[in-house]
């Protein structure tokens, strides 16, 4: 299998990102948000807080609206996550590089038990981060930032892309992976000539349930790893 085309479904303004670093890359990117995501306002209180958990550059973006603070430090589920809450302007920020799971982890192995972490979160997770760090010792108090609305249609270059083949899918989430499945089964089904690259094990599950295949997963969960697992697809731009 070959092919320059890779769908892009992910929210913006992470898509228009993603599909810049894939035109560098010799790629031809196809847009088609699959989600907006409503940045909603919430009363933020740091009092108490020793550290911020984020786990998606949306929850990075919406937190940073709501407060002026960029001091405290952030604990980063993976790549693209700490590069928004650089852009917003926090220092100290450590990257899990890793999924929901993979940040548990390091707050566990690095945190004294009484910390407070907030988590800045969606109204709906794939992961429950309280409860991945029970029994730990850590208080971990969510603030919903914002809430993700699906769209339930792929734009016409997209369902052009799906209609001719092959193409790419690159998945950002599991959330993301999920209303993909959606947008297809709405479609009439899987397509032959899908193939998809996705972040995360866990944004390859609902892949690889609905018959996508195959599934590659990116070694590190950025878009310049997900654009490394396209290449292990076969869908390497030729020059490169």
């Amino acid at each position: 299998m070959s092919t320059e085309r890779i769908l892009i479904t992910r929210t913006e303004p992470g898509a228009s990102k993603t599909a810049n670093l894939a035109t560098q890359r010799g790629y031809s990117p196809v847009v088609s948000p699959l989600a907006r995501v409503e940045m909603l306002h919430a009363d933020v209180s740091l009092d108490a807080i020793d550290a911020v958990a984020l786990t998606s550059p949306n929850g990075a973006r919406a937190f940073a609206r709501l407060t002026p603070e960029r001091s405290l430090p952030v604990l980063a589920v993976g790549g693209a996550t700490a590069e928004a809450a650089r852009e917003a302007g926090f220092t100290e920020i450590t990257d899990a590089d890793s999924d929901a799971a993979g940040l548990a982890q390091l707050i566990s192995d690095r945190m004294m038990p009484g910390t407070r972490i907030l988590h800045a979160r969606g109204e709906i997770v794939a992961r429950d981060l309280s409860g991945l760090l029970a029994g730990h010792g850590i208080l971990v108090l969510p603030l919903i930032v914002y809430r993700t609305h699906a769209v339930s249609s792929f734009t016409e270059p997209a369902r052009a892309a799906l209609q001719q083949g092959p193409v790419i899918a690159a998945v950002h989430s599991p959330g993301g992976a999920s209303r993909l499945v959606a947008a297809l089964e709405a479609l009439g089904g899987i397509p032959a000539g899908l193939f998809a690259a996705a972040i995360s094990p866990a944004a390859a599950e609902p892949l690889r349930a609905a018959g996508i295949a195959p599934v590659e997963i990116a070694d590190a969960p950025t878009d310049a790893g997900l654009l490394d697992a396209a290449d292990r697809l076969g869908g390497e731009p030729e020059g490169q």
